[in-house]
């Protein structure tokens, strides 16, 4: 089964505006018709209010959300290479993230910056 996939920020859960969780997904080109539901579910799980969702190269929906995230916040995604496929770029990202005070989940790595040990 094909899913059309939409590039844009899905509202999952109303929350309050301070310390929130939030998702991303990148789709590359090849996962094009994969199911982008088992990732808002993966997300879902840990409580997110949105999902940012990438479908192009250049991930402008990364550089929104990273323009939004306000300290106390927290960034989730359901594997790193849903964030970026380079490590260059998800150290990038992780450092950016840092220096806001924004905390990262990665589900299938065991990753939370927030945490002093793993999940």
């Amino acid at each position: 089964m094909k899913e059309n996939v939409l590039q844009g920020e899905i509202r999952l859960n109303e929350t309050a505006a301070e310390n929130r969780k939030i998702g991303y997904v990148r789709i590359g080109h090849r996962l094009q018709n994969s199911p982008v539901a088992m990732y808002y579910e993966a997300l879902n799980k840990l409580g997110v209010s949105s999902v940012y969702l990438d479908t192009e190269p250049a991930q402008p929906m990364l550089e929104k959300l990273l323009a939004e995230v306000k300290k106390g916040d927290t960034v989730c995604v359901e594997s790193l290479n849903r964030l970026s496929r380079r490590t260059e770029k998800i150290v990038d990202v992780m450092d950016r993230l840092e220096q806001k005070g924004v905390t990262f989940i990665s589900l299938r790595e065991s990753i939370d910056t927030g945490r002093s040990s793993t999940l």
